[in-house]
């Protein structure tokens, strides 16, 4: 019989020949990128069967890439894919950060009324609207009141599908410095526990519309008094909103929704006129999940079976060099992702659904002068 500690030699020099042995089944190219990408994003493996596998996923991720470069550039478009923080995961493990939560219309909220008369809709299309009093680029993140920038720092949902209570924090967090003269760092968790319908967890998903009617009816409190774990919200019944301090007073902010037959032209003057950002939710596809830098613009969430969805903040918008309209947009997935955390996303043409149920707030609401 071969002792315990012979067969624990035996096996780790086995599984350290396969691994040596799966290595080298790689393309160099793609040895030397997971090395890099290793390094890049502090990635430690704890086995060499477990760094086997994230291999083995890295591979299969790059040559998607490679491939979703290769049809940008045969069509023309400047957008660019690369090896970001999830080039060494499973679809499966991607996508828990996804909602599996679908929208709804909230036709209960009034909807956002423009300062400008605009055209009626013409055979059910959009039609711009008659003086569209706003400049050609807008970005939120420029705007500053007291030294204090009116759009916070991105955050990073993590492992949790909570992306739909960071939407819904880029617009309270706005409206809330544009109130006080001073930018206070807004409870997520809050939403996540709070939120929900109560019988589904914050991380399986949820509409930022519905996060932003929480907000409404009960306030925000901040995130250092109600911060953020990224595993909390994976069971309901976590609500603790009653034993916190607000920042945000229940009743204070309005909730509105835009009509999505003119969504592009309000989100626009939205933006300009009242320094407020758009919370929407909207599907996603792979090359969402890949984006580096440039407009996306090619749409491949449809493609995605089951639906899943995803919620951001429009923080500006603006026209790229090859003369193509697109939204600035404010991701939840930290700044190691995309350009410093943000997206750019061709705007007019409701990609992926993005414009179909856009919401927003406003602490105060609108003036009855708006009302024109």
């Amino acid at each position: 019989m071969v002792p315990n500690s012979s067969c624990s030699l035996i096996l780790f020099a086995f599984f350290s020949i396969f691994a040596e042995y799966s290595l080298a089944q790689h393309s160099q190219e793609v040895l030397k990128n997971f090395e890099k990408f290793q390094t890049h994003h502090k990635k430690h493996y704890r086995t060499a069967e477990e760094k086997k596998k994230r291999l083995g996923h890295f591979a299969k991720n790059h040559q998607r890439i490679k491939e979703l470069n290769e049809e940008a550039k045969k069509a023309g478009r400047n957008v660019t894919f690369g090896l970001n923080k999830f080039a060494d995961m499973p679809k499966e493990e991607r996508h828990a950060r996804l909602s599996k939560v679908h929208p709804t219309n909230h036709t209960d909220l009034p909807i956002y009324k423009p300062k400008h008369a605009r055209h009626h809709k013409k055979n059910g299309k959009r039609t711009k609207r008659q003086n569209m009093q706003v400049p050609e680029h807008f970005d939120l993140r420029d705007v500053y009141i007291n030294g204090n920038p009116i759009i916070g720092p991105v955050k990073d949902q993590e492992r949790c599908g909570c992306c739909w209570a960071f939407a819904t924090t880029a617009i309270t967090e706005t409206a809330q410095v544009l109130s006080s003269k001073n930018f206070r760092s807004l409870s997520e968790q809050e939403i996540c526990d709070c939120a929900d319908s109560g019988d589904t967890p914050g991380c399986v998903g949820g509409d930022p519309g519905n996060g932003l009617k929480f907000v409404h009816l009960n306030g925000q409190a901040s995130g250092s008094n109600y911060p953020y774990e990224e595993f909390r919200a994976n069971t309901t019944g976590n609500c603790v909103a009653d034993q916190v301090d607000t920042v945000i007073a229940a009743r204070s902010m309005q909730v509105y929704r835009f009509d999505p037959d003119y969504a592009e032209e309000d989100i626009m003057e939205n933006m300009y006129y009242n320094h407020i950002p758009t919370a929407v939710y909207f599907r996603v596809g792979e090359k969402f999940e890949w984006y580096n830098s440039g407009v996306l613009q090619s749409e491949d969430c449809f493609e995605m079976n089951p639906a899943e969805w995803h919620s951001v903040a429009i923080v500006g918008y603006g026209t790229s060099s090859h003369n193509v309209p697109y939204w600035i947009v404010r991701n939840s997935w930290n700044t190691n992702w995309g350009e410093d955390g943000y997206i750019r996303i061709k705007r007019g043409v409701n990609y992926c659904l993005m414009e179909s149920h856009p919401t927003t707030a406003m602490i105060g609401g609108q003036n009855s002068s708006d009302d024109e």
